[in-house]
């Protein structure tokens, strides 16, 4: 058992990805004539994230190479009742410029086996939400770790939460790190998902880290007729809702294209 509850506080180990969108107070400060049509772009981009990554699971799992058989694509019902069960699981909340998507570790030892495939499509979900955010102009950087916590409906509070705090408020692009603690958990994770890269930090630094590549797991050149043009798309995704183009906005910019640009040389 990982779980235990005090009353109708909840204590586990969860999978937690912090995420911030890049340029919100220049968004908000920018937009204060159209703010309902640009929050409510932000909500339902977010709403439609899970339809988009239940969809690519149904289209993965008719691919061995791609979804490892744990439960076989032949058993619909099976895999269609666990695909229901995991949805359920995995929570998503937003405060302003900060989005937390969690997992529980399983504590029923009748789905242990199961966990793999729960943390797969978890980290399909983020990988989905970096790239649709970065795709409707709203590009994000985030931190995925493992670790227990305290829940109780949308309050977490935990070690986890402040560790992914401590990266991702260095991160100096728009992407997705993944920690040593929360690695072990993606057992099902292809090396070409996650990779160890010199990820770039504030100060012109470098820290040697584990990155999705979320750019394969989504559209992200979206209504761009060369998509192999990465810098118009990156630059347009940070300038996109009137944000404006600063030089610390220009690190990131170039910080970013050369991530996507290494993941497409793997």
């Amino acid at each position: 058992m990982n779980k235990q509850q005090v009353g109708n506080i909840q204590k586990g180990n969860y999978l937690i990805a912090v995420f911030d969108i890049l340029g919100f107070k220049n968004l908000i400060v920018n937009n204060s004539e159209n703010e309902d049509e640009v929050f409510t772009d932000i909500i339902r981009t977010l709403d439609s994230i899970m339809p988009e990554a239940v969809d690519m699971m149904n289209r993965w799992r008719k691919d061995s190479l791609k979804l490892p058989n744990i439960i076989h694509p032949s058993k619909t019902n099976d895999f269609d009742r666990t695909m229901y069960d995991i949805i359920k699981t995995i929570q998503i909340s937003q405060m302003s410029d900060n989005i937390i998507i969690t997992l529980r570790d399983t504590d029923d030892t009748a789905l242990e086996s199961l966990f793999p495939l729960y943390s797969f499509f978890y980290l399909l979900y983020c990988a989905q939400a970096a790239a649709i955010m970065f795709a409707k102009g709203y590009p994000m950087r985030g931190v995925i770790e493992y670790g227990s916590c305290h829940i109780k409906n949308s309050i977490f509070i935990g070690k986890p939460l402040v560790a992914a705090h401590d990266i991702i408020s260095n991160l100096d692009f728009s992407g997705v790190v993944v920690s040593e603690n929360a690695m072990p958990k993606f057992a099902l994770a292809e090396a070409t998902q996650i990779v160890e890269m010199n990820a770039p930090m504030k100060g012109n630094a470098e820290n040697k880290s584990l990155c999705l590549d979320w750019t394969m797991w989504g559209a992200i050149f979206g209504s761009h007729e060369n998509r192999r043009d990465i810098g118009k798309c990156v630059l347009e995704s940070f300038a996109s809702h009137n944000k404006q183009i600063c030089s610390k906005v220009e690190s990131k910019i170039k910080n970013t294209e050369t991530m996507i640009r290494a993941f497409s040389m793997i």
